[in-house]
């Protein structure tokens, strides 16, 4: 249990909107990004609505659980690869009431 708390605690997180608007991503490290939405939103969402420097995200398959509180856990449906250097854009236009949230998972972790 320590080492998924460990894991976790390694991921950076960002609130996301699902209504376009551009959310800042810093690039400290090069990484995984996630996008991840609540179960019940899943099937609505589409990896390719999100976008990183106007690049399309891909479907993710990770098997990240990010735990949300009150049984309300958020799942990736997306992800891109991110190298270190400049801030990164990430937009996503998902169906209205999605919640979202962006997790950077860094290549290299000090656990």
């Amino acid at each position: 249990m320590k080492q998924v708390s460990n894991y976790l605690s390694s991921l950076t997180k960002y609130n996301v909107s699902g209504d376009g608007s551009v959310k800042t991503i810093s690039a400290n490290q090069s990484g995984t990004l996630y996008v991840l939405a609540q179960r019940a939103d899943l099937k609505r969402t589409d990896a390719a609505q999100c976008k990183v420097n106007g690049q399309a995200m891909q479907r993710s398959s990770s098997d990240i659980n990010y735990p949300a509180g009150h049984g309300k856990n958020f799942f990736p449906f997306a992800q891109i690869e991110i190298a270190q250097g400049n801030p990164h854009k990430l937009s996503c236009n998902q169906p209205s009431g999605t919640k979202l949230i962006a997790l950077l998972d860094p290549h290299i972790r000090n656990l």
